[in-house]
């Protein structure tokens, strides 16, 4: 990848990171990145600003969207989005932004307030900053800079054009360094050839990437299921109020409030179930985008050349694809219903046991039945309906 790239790829990752309707950068107070069910991002305060009466309206694609009591914060945060801003802050604020060499800055020069790399201050000392007082910035190594060996050169002071042969595998460092580094600053610590950690952590995370694919794969039959069973309870629910209506009609004119009663349990229990799926599809859908687009990252990294870049971010993209892997949103769900809960067949087979009761017939003359319903007494004799409180 070419520093051009490079600069372009950072760019990309920036506008990622900044919220498309107030053009600013998430972070952790009041502009955290929270996704809506329609999988579009934006920071807490537009949407505290697009809440009204409980429903956001997208911006991007004008769907609408229920919140809870009306508060933002409920709305799940984007995590992908939060961990790049992350990325983005931790290694290109280091670079230096006087120049598009892509060098890390080694020098502040107090007078004008400016971070410089080694090439700018060359310009700058005998230029406007020839009389400022210029201090050295301890740093290391050109963590973005892929195409040109300068990327495998230390540049500590004292350690110029030394290649960067080593890694540090210590848990506080995780960089390579070179000879002079090892010797001054890493001589206790457990260290290896770059280019055998280089290998040795590309198959690792190649694992880990075709294991998060797998699971990606796993997740969307699981969603396919998910979706099914969705369709499966609401035709339930439909073929049970059909039938339902069927015996209303028969018996209407002696059962009160049977069908109101009926249909507003059956509603409970459904929205329940429903509400239940529609959690579930939102949490496979948002782990299919968030781990894609992990897993497009990490392939991105696993096709650079550079070991150094490659080591620089290797340690965050597998955690989160860990994480993916590790995930168990595919796991099937423990409280859900049979469909035939759904078919509404208890209260129809009483109501058409009633009505065949109230309509059958005895010597030429209908029997005397009498029944308790809520608060009410039915009593029918004859062609007479006696309805009385209980």
């Amino acid at each position: 990848m070419s520093k051009a790239n490079v600069y372009e790829f950072i760019d990309e990752i920036e506008n990622i990171c900044e919220c498309s309707i107030c053009c600013n950068e998430y972070d952790d107070d009041g502009r955290i990145p929270r996704v809506l069910p329609c999988q579009h991002t934006f920071c807490t305060n537009c949407l505290s600003k697009q809440c009204r009466r409980q429903r956001i309206k997208c911006p991007l694609c004008n769907q609408e969207h229920y919140i809870k009591n009306g508060n933002t914060n409920t709305i799940p945060k984007d995590y992908t989005r939060r961990d790049l801003k992350g990325l983005l802050d931790k290694y290109s604020g280091h670079l230096c932004k006087e120049c598009k060499n892509n060098l890390y800055v080694q020098y502040l020069c107090k007078t004008c307030n400016v971070k410089m790399c080694h090439t700018c201050y060359g310009q700058r000392k005998v230029g406007q900053c020839r009389k400022h007082d210029i201090d050295v910035i301890p740093t290391s190594q050109d963590l973005l800079s892929i195409d040109t060996p300068s990327g495998n050169i230390c540049y500590l002071t004292g350690h110029e054009k030394n290649e960067l042969k080593y890694f540090c595998c210590e848990k506080s460092c995780c960089i390579a360094v070179c000879a002079n580094c090892v010797v001054e600053s890493h001589k206790e610590h457990t260290y290896k050839q770059v280019a055998d950690e280089y290998e040795e952590r590309k198959k690792l995370m190649l694992r880990f990437c075709e294991a998060t694919k797998n699971n990606i794969t796993n997740v969307k039959r699981f969603l396919d299921t998910i979706r099914q069973n969705r369709a499966l309870v609401t035709k339930s629910d439909k073929d049970g109020r059909i039938r339902l209506m069927k015996q209303v009609e028969r018996g209407k004119k002696y059962i009160i409030g049977f069908q109101e009663e009926t249909e507003k349990d059956a509603e409970e229990k459904l929205q329940k179930c429903v509400k239940m799926l529609e959690r579930r599809e939102e949490q496979l859908q948002s782990y299919i985008e968030n781990s894609t687009e992990c897993c497009a990252i990490s392939e991105e990294a696993l096709l650079g050349e550079n070991m150094v870049a490659f080591l620089s971010v290797e340690k965050t993209l597998t955690e989160k694809l860990k994480s993916f892997e590790h995930s168990d949103v595919d796991k099937p769900l423990e409280s859900m219903p049979p469909t035939s809960d759904f078919e509404l067949k208890e209260p129809t087979q009483e109501l058409e046991s009633r009505i065949d009761c109230m309509t059958r017939k005895s010597g030429g003359t209908f029997e005397k039945l009498s029944f308790i319903k809520g608060d009410f007494k039915c009593t029918c004799i004859g062609s007479s309906v006696y309805v009385s409180l209980s």
